[in-house]
C-alpha cells in the first residue's frame, strides 16, 4: 500500500534512473533570492531534474532575468484558460494570488515532466527527494501535514485550533503526478474565486480546500518527522547536527521550511509566533546554527540588479490601491457574474481595462441601497464599523457616509478623493440659477491653503452680506477634519470655486455639468510659479473670471488667460480678531 511506502531510505546524491522531475516555486520580484537559494539546494541534490520560478507580477521585467539559476516563468506563460488570470490578480492580494496559482502552474509541468513539485520559496532542501518522488508517482499526490503528534494544550502559538483554521496540510510542498490531473483541474477551479484568506469564511488560501480533497482524491500522506519541517513542528521533533549533517530524530533532514523567518530579526524563528512562541532560538543550538547559514545564503543570492518594484497588482492604476475591501467588493461582484445574477466587472489588468474599471468604480451600482459610487460602497460593505456607524445607507441615504467621507474617510482610502464618492449629477439634474448672491465649492472641511482660503472667502461674503451657501469637496489627500458645516441651499447666480485649475475638471465632473451652467462662475486659484502651466489653461474655459490673492499670481494668470477674461486681484480676507 501507498501507506507503507518507506520513507527511511539511504540516500546518496548521484540520481537514479527514474520518472522525469520537475520542481517550482511561485515569486513576486521581492521573493527573487529565497527562489534563488531554493533552485540551487534542489538542484543540488536533483541535478538531473528542472527547476523553475513563476513570477507573478511585472512580466516584462521578469522576462529580462538573466544568469538565473532557475527557469523563469512569467505569468502570462501559464495556460488560464479563457478567462486568464487578470481577475485572480484583481480580486487577490499577493499572499492569496501566489497560492492560487499552484495548480496552474503544476499542470504546466506536468506537460513535459512525469513529476511534478510545487516547493515555496522560503524552504531549503538538505538531502534528495526521492521517496517523495516514488510516493507521488504511486498516490497520483503527495502531502505534508503540519504535525503528526497531538499538540499540547499549553497556551503556546501555534495551536490545534490555528492550525486547523489554516488546513491540516501545508502547502509549502505538494507532489503530483500526471494521474492527478482530475485533481488539479479541480483544485484550479476553486483557486480561481476561493483562495481567499478569510477565517470568518473557513477560507485560507490553497490549504483549506486540500482538507476536502484528501478523502475525495487519497493522496500519500507523509509521516516522516524529516519534511517540512518547521516552527509549527519543531517541538515535536528533535533538530540536531553531526558530523556536518543535519538530521531530525536521526533522519537526514530532507528539507526545512524557514516560513516567517527574518535574519533582521534572528532571535526569531518565526514572525508568526512572536506573542507566545512554542519554540525558542536559544534553546535550539542546531537551529541557531541552520538560521544562521540560511540568512548567509540569502544575503549571497541578493544582487544589486534586483528590482526594487512594487508589487505588480497592488494598483488597479496610477493613484488607486486595490485595497482589501476593493478587491472583495469585485469578487462579490465576480461571483454573481458566475452565477447568472449580473454583468462581469471589468478587471483594470485586461487590455483598456483600466478606463473601464475607473468608469465602474466611479459609478452607482443598479441595485445599490444608496446613492454612492461602488468606490464608497466597496468601502462600506467591506467595514462593520462603518455599517455601524452609518445606518442610514441601508435605509437608502449617504448622509452618513458622506460626513465619513469627508471627515477621514479619503485619508484612510486616497481614492475616494481621486475618484469621487458620489455619481456625478447630469444636468438635467441641476437647478436653475436663483437668485442674488454666491454658491461657494472647495475643500472647506481640508486642513490645506486652498481650504483656508475658501473659508474666508466665506466668512468675509457673509460679513459684507452676501448670502452664501457652501458645497464641500473633498478631492484632496489632505486631512478633512477642519471644524466646518455647509450651510444654504445651492442655486445662486454666481459660484465661486475655491478649487485649483488643477482640479476643476474633477470638481465639474463630481457636480455635473449643469451645476455651472447659466451661471457666472469665479475661480479662485493659487499657483506661485512665475508662468502658469500649458497644461491647466483649458480651465480658462470653465470660468468667467479668475480671482489671484496677490499680484505675482496675477500677473501669472493674466499672461495665460485668454483675451477678455478678468483676472482679479482679490487679497485674501484678514478676520479681526476677538477683542
Amino acid at each position: 500500500m501507498v501507506a507503507e511506502l518507506t520513507e527511511h531510505l539511504v540516500v546518496t546524491t548521484s540520481p537514479s534512473a527514474g520518472p522525469s522531475l520537475a520542481a517550482c516555486t511561485i515569486v513576486a520580484h521581492n521573493y527573487l533570492p529565497m527562489a534563488r537559494v531554493l533552485a540551487r539546494s534542489f538542484l543540488k541534490w536533483h541535478p538531473e531534474a528542472s527547476f523553475s520560478v513563476i513570477v507573478i507580477d511585472h512580466p516584462l521585467e521578469a522576462r529580462g532575468l538573466v544568469d538565473e539559476p532557475f527557469t523563469v516563468v512569467p505569468i502570462t506563460e501559464l495556460d488560464f484558460g479563457d478567462e486568464g488570470f487578470e481577475n485572480m490578480a484583481t480580486i487577490y492580494d499577493v499572499t492569496e494570488f501566489a497560492t492560487s496559482v499552484k495548480p496552474f502552474a503544476l499542470q504546466h509541468l506536468l506537460r513535459s515532466a512525469e513529476c511534478a513539485f510545487y516547493i515555496d520559496p522560503d524552504i531549503e532542501v538538505y538531502e534528495r527527494l526521492d521517496p517523495l518522488v516514488d510516493a507521488t508517482m504511486q498516490a497520483g499526490i503527495t502531502l505534508t501535514p503540519h504535525c503528526l503528534s497531538p499538540i499540547a494544550h499549553d497556551g503556546a502559538e501555534p495551536g490545534e485550533a490555528a492550525i486547523m483554521a489554516a488546513g491540516v496540510y501545508n502547502l509549502g510542498f505538494i507532489g503530483v503526478a500526471r494521474r492527478a490531473g482530475e485533481f488539479l483541474q479541480w483544485w484550479a477551479a476553486r483557486l480561481r474565486r476561493w483562495a481567499l484568506i478569510d477565517p470568518a469564511q473557513q477560507l485560507f488560501t490553497d490549504q483549506r480546500w486540500i482538507d476536502l480533497a484528501v478523502p475525495i482524491f487519497h493522496p500519500h500522506i507523509v509521516r516522516s518527522t524529516a519534511y517540512n519541517v518547521a516552527y509549527w513542528n519543531l517541538d515535536q521533533r528533535l533538530l540536531t547536527k553531526q558530523q556536518g549533517r543535519y538530521l531530525v530524530d536521526g533522519e537526514p533532514l530532507r528539507f526545512f521550511h524557514f516560513s516567517g523567518y527574518d535574519p533582521a530579526t534572528p532571535f526569531w524563528v518565526s514572525k508568526y509566533q512572536q506573542s507566545a512562541p512554542r519554540v525558542l532560538m536559544s534553546e535550539q543550538p542546531a537551529l541557531v546554527e541552520l538560521c544562521s547559514e540560511y540568512a548567509a545564503s540569502l544575503a549571497a543570492s541578493r544582487r544589486p540588479t534586483d528590482s526594487h518594484l512594487p508589487y505588480g497588482w497592488h494598483e488597479a492604476f496610477p493613484g488607486v490601491v486595490l485595497c482589501r475591501e476593493l478587491r472583495r467588493f469585485f469578487h462579490a461582484e465576480l461571483v454573481r457574474a458566475d452565477r447568472g445574477e449580473g454583468e462581469v466587472p471589468p478587471s483594470p489588468f485586461l487590455p483598456g481595462g483600466a478606463e473601464r474599471f475607473r468608469h465602474w468604480l466611479c459609478t452607482v451600482a443598479p441595485d445599490s441601497v444608496a446613492p454612492a459610487t461602488r468606490s464608497a460602497m466597496a468601502i462600506w460593505h467591506g467595514r462593520a464599523d462603518l455599517r455601524a456607524a452609518t445606518p442610514d445607507v441601508a435605509d437608502g441615504r449617504a448622509d452618513g457616509l458622506r460626513h465619513w467621507v469627508e471627515r477621514g474617510g479619503m485619508v484612510e482610502y486616497p481614492h475616494l478623493a481621486l475618484l469621487g464618492w458620489t455619481q456625478p449629477r447630469p444636468a438635467s439634474d441641476s437647478s436653475p440659477a436663483g437668485g442674488d448672491g454666491v454658491d461657494l465649492v472647495g475643500y472647506l472641511t481640508a486642513e490645506l491653503g486652498v481650504g483656508q482660503a475658501g473659508r474666508l472667502a466665506e466668512q468675509a461674503l457673509t460679513a459684507a452680506g452676501v448670502d452664501v451657501a457652501t458645497t464641500v469637496t473633498s478631492r484632496t489627500l489632505s486631512r478633512q477634519r477642519s471644524a466646518y458645516d455647509p450651510s444654504g441651499a445651492a442655486g445662486h447666480r454666481t459660484i465661486v470655486a475655491a478649487v485649483n485649475a488643477d482640479q476643476l475638471g474633477l470638481l465639474r465632473r463630481d457636480l455635473g455639468a449643469g451645476f455651472f451652467e447659466g451661471r457666472y462662475t469665479i475661480g479662485q486659484w493659487f499657483w506661485e510659479t512665475e508662468s502658469f502651466p500649458v497644461r491647466f489653461h483649458h480651465a480658462f474655459s470653465w470660468v468667467d473670471e479668475v480671482w489671484a490673492a496677490t499680484t505675482h499670481m496675477c500677473d501669472a494668470f493674466t499672461a495665460g488667460a485668454p483675451t477678455g477674461l478678468p483676472v482679479t486681484h482679490m487679497p485674501l480676507p484678514l478676520l479681526a480678531p476677538p477683542v
